[in-house]
């Protein structure tokens, strides 16, 4: 007894050293040993459950996670699956239910809600937390309640402001990610120049911190690539279409592997390029539909795609559409069938856009068909009086029809920025 104990104590010493020197695969090893010997071991099991989270094993580890009634741990693990709305649940213990008060629970509860959207939530529980943080860890969650907010701002159009006090902290961060997303909610405000001068200091930080910090050329190149892409899409955003916004989504295409920053870069590159570069844009954005349909297969287990699955159902669909248009352009049969079918499958997944109708709209208008697609972005307007795209393209058919009165009509009907614009 004394030997299989001595053994016993051999293994959980070894479980220790591992976890204590990050060796996860390690942890598991001799995790296995000890339930081999007792399968219903709890000190182990929990062990186990832990390196296999360090691991990115999410299923299985959701799965142990249930079994041993580690809450946090299991929703946790559904969360970084995709699954915002089944982590909800059990962290709440319902979908109506609330987190409990541990600042551990609450923080994963404003990381659901900002996936799923719940931006309001989110930037209620993320000033919260910064309200009670101390040093430690305040630049993350003041780079993240910046980003509630920006977000809101970008896809809603609205939402009100972070505080003075949380702006001229972030203005004085020394941290690129709390610059970056500082910049990002100045942008969905449209104060282009003061989101530009915040990517500029965060440019500037970055460089910085990869000095203090010893990063390596290629992770320097890929956090400068983020803060250069971003400050492109300031710059076409704000009407600027040269050589220099190229140059800055160039930065993303570069850096390798699925990532984010190369989606968007490509993605905005296709934009830029309108009319001109199609092969190129078309090989881009195929490109990126592949990365996409990835992100969708829940089996991929590329640690990559983890940024790829957060985003959001506006992103997808700018990204598709833009596919579709360049597909359009192309001009062959092939290629203009296959668009059309893309934008029908958009409006069964994205029945509130008004961009499907939009590219039916110019289909009709290609083919002289000019009332039809008056009626068209007439009923598009009719059911989102809030959309100024269906509104912008009917006021544009009006004046087209030579009737300037209507176009009028249609434009003071529209939100006033729309109509100043």
């Amino acid at each position: 007894r004394k030997k299989k104990k001595d053994k016993m104590e051999g293994f959980f010493q070894q479980i220790d050293e591992a976890i204590r020197g990050e060796n996860w695969e390690k942890g598991l090893e001799a995790c296995a040993a000890v339930l081999g010997t007792d399968a219903e071991d709890v000190e182990a099991r929990h062990a186990r459950c832990y390196c296999l989270l360090q691991l990115g094993r999410w299923g299985e580890a959701a799965e142990l996670a249930a079994a041993l009634d580690l809450r946090r741990e299991q929703a946790y693990a559904l969360f970084r699956q995709g699954k915002a709305g089944a982590a909800r649940v059990v962290l709440t213990g319902g979908a109506a239910g609330a987190a409990s008060s541990s600042a551990a629970d609450r923080r994963l509860l404003a990381q659901i809600s900002y996936r799923e959207g719940r931006f309001g939530e989110a930037q209620k529980l993320y000033a919260d937390l910064l309200a009670e943080a101390g040093p430690e860890g305040r630049e993350e969650l003041l780079a993240n309640l910046l980003a509630a907010h920006a977000r809101e701002a970008l896809e809603a159009g609205a939402g009100a402001p972070p505080g003075a006090a949380v702006m001229e902290e972030a203005t004085n961060s020394a941290s690129h990610d709390v610059l970056y997303n500082a910049a990002t909610l100045r942008l969905g405000a449209g104060a282009h120049d003061e989101a530009r001068t915040l990517l500029r200091a965060a440019q500037d930080r970055c460089r910085a911190r990869a000095q203090e910090e010893g990063w390596s050329a290629e992770e320097l190149r890929a956090e400068e690539a983020i803060l250069l892409v971003q400050e492109g899409y300031i710059m076409q955003t704000a009407g600027e279409v040269g050589p220099e916004v190229a140059e800055r989504y160039a930065a993303g295409t570069a850096v390798p592997g699925a990532t984010v920053t190369h989606l968007v870069a490509c993605n905005n590159l296709a934009a830029l390029h309108g009319d001109h570069n199609l092969f190129d844009s078309l090989k881009k954005l195929e490109r990126n539909a592949a990365l996409l349909a990835r992100g969708r297969n829940e089996a991929d287990a590329d640690p990559a795609l983890e940024a790829v699955r957060k985003l959001t159902a506006p992103q997808r669909h700018a990204v598709d559409y833009n596919a579709c248009l360049v597909l359009y352009k192309m001009g062959d049969k092939e290629k203009r069938a296959r668009a059309e079918a893309a934008v029908a499958e958009m409006e069964t997944a994205h029945p509130g856009s008004a961009y499907p109708t939009l590219f039916r709209a110019a289909l009709l208008l290609q083919r002289g068909h000019v009332a039809p697609a008056a009626d068209l972005l007439e009923a598009a307007a009719a059911r989102d009086p809030s959309s100024t795209v269906a509104r912008l393209a009917l006021a544009q058919v009006r004046l087209e029809q030579r009737d300037p009165a209507a176009a009028l009509d249609v434009l003071t009907r529209a939100p006033p920025a729309a109509a100043h614009a």
